[in-house]
């Protein structure tokens, strides 16, 4: 079996510190969600609107929206509003990709097969 891939991931202190709005300290004092429910996350976190070449789109009011905003299907917007994302596609030595399946609780797709992990 071939050893895992590792990536290590420390996020700063002080990005922490910025992600929980406590600007008095580089220690967090909460951690990001906590108390938040899917639609108050939705609406917290922000995506940047971008064109098919990734480039930021700025002939909207602002570049920078909300998760659920990207996710409103309309005639505007029949698919949404392509946004800066990444997907994570994970193989097994044996060539077999990692689906999972995203609960029938989730806002976005629920109940959907999908790749390893994205956001």
């Amino acid at each position: 079996i071939a050893s895992p891939l590792r990536i290590p991931f420390t996020p700063s202190h002080r990005a922490l510190a910025s992600a929980t709005n406590d600007k008095t300290t580089d220690t967090p004092t909460t951690t990001y969600g906590t108390g938040m429910d899917q639609n108050d996350m939705m609406e917290t976190d922000m995506l940047i609107a971008v064109d098919k070449n990734d480039n930021p789109i700025t002939s909207l009011s602002t570049t920078s929206f909300s998760k659920k905003r990207a996710h409103i299907f309309s005639s505007e917007t029949p698919r949404g509003i392509a946004h800066r994302a990444f997907s994570v596609f994970l193989f097994n030595s044996e060539n077999k990709l990692l689906l999972t399946r995203r609960a029938d609780t989730k806002i976005t797709f629920p109940g959907v097969w999908t790749n390893t992990c994205c956001s």
